[in-house]
């Protein structure tokens, strides 16, 4: 199976360093693809109009690259994983890629998520996760059976919701998992009993009766944030 990369930044980074990923290159006259470590690179010079049919993007790119999916085992946390990020039923493509983005800048190389997540290699999730697609595996599982798997690891479990712990007051046990919910119902009924404890970030607003929640890859970004402080520069 395989899926589509548009833009010069992550057609280059796959030719970079994922050669072994790489089916098919097209790119227009006026795009610098560089050769990369794949000698045998399929690469393909065509005019605009030919990218413009496949795109899924408003604004077509002057690139795209067709790349496999890499098959992918079960979830298992390694003991080189100090955190891993679950997503429980995350279905707009915008947070997701988003997501992905902000786990690989964070140095969270695993993510597992629901079955009725949206496909991380939607196009659009593709394009706003900026090439670290390329770098963070991405699993698709029960989530319940999966927690249910590892609970004899002994895994501390943080999920965020409303009704959670300060997370300026919370003190983070390594290795850890953060759970972040859908963007509008939060962390599902079945999943919160198998937290070890609910977080929350604090609601600062004056008018705090009119304030909305937090977009589900900001606070994802905030809490990912606070647990890397706590961890490398409150010792």
């Amino acid at each position: 199976m395989c899926y589509i990369a548009e833009g010069i930044k992550i057609v280059n980074e796959a030719i970079d360093f994922h050669p072994e990923l790489v089916e098919q290159v097209l790119f227009t006259s006026n795009t610098e693809i560089k050769p990369g470590k794949n000698p045998l690179l399929n690469t393909e010079l065509v005019d605009q109009k030919v990218i413009d049919k496949i795109s899924s993007l408003k604004t077509p790119q002057s690139c795209l690259a067709v790349l496999k999916i890499k098959v992918k085992e079960k979830f298992h946390f390694e003991n080189s994983e100090d955190i891993v990020l679950f997503l429980d039923s995350i279905r707009d493509p915008g947070n997701m890629g988003t997501i992905i983005r902000l786990a690989d800048w964070f140095g969270v190389s695993k993510i597992v998520c629901s079955h009725d997540s949206v496909d991380c290699y939607n196009p659009k999730v593709v394009q706003a996760s900026m090439g670290s697609i390329l770098r963070t595996e991405v699993y698709y599982e029960d989530l319940t059976m999966a927690l249910e798997r590892i609970k004899p690891e002994k895994i501390s479990v943080f999920g965020a919701t409303l009704e959670g712990e300060n997370i300026y007051k919370t003190e983070p046990v390594f290795p850890a998992i953060i759970i972040m919910g859908n963007e509008s119902e939060g962390i599902s009924d079945k999943i919160r009993p198998l937290l070890t404890k609910e977080i929350c970030i604090p609601n600062y607003s004056s008018k705090q009766e009119k304030t909305e929640s937090l977009n589900v890859s900001t606070a994802t970004s905030i809490i990912l944030s606070e647990f890397r402080r706590i961890q490398n520069y409150s010792k």
